[in-house]
């Protein structure tokens, strides 16, 4: 019997231009299995409301949105059991 390994990852799209933060996560995001867990760290200031509108038209599972004090901001994403492909 074969188990399945689930992956918690780490995707830096720090000193990245906008809109190079979004395109790279839709990137990755093509990648994951399901039942992965993404933390995904930024420091482009337009980086939450871009991963917002992207992801309303994708399935991942949103588990927390941070602002740090350090000016970026932290995603914790899961995809999903039933996974849809996800496109930029």
């Amino acid at each position: 019997m074969a188990i399945a390994t689930l992956l918690t990852i780490t995707l830096d799209l720090r000193d990245l231009p906008n809109p190079q933060p979004i395109l790279r996560l839709a990137e990755a995001a093509a990648e994951w299995r399901a039942g992965d867990t993404v933390r995904v760290l930024a420091d482009d200031e337009c980086f939450a409301n871009d991963f917002l509108r992207w992801c309303a038209g994708s399935e991942l599972d949103l588990l927390s949105l941070r602002y740090l004090p350090t000016g970026e901001t932290e995603l914790t994403l899961r995809m999903p059991e039933r996974v849809q492909r996800l496109s930029p």
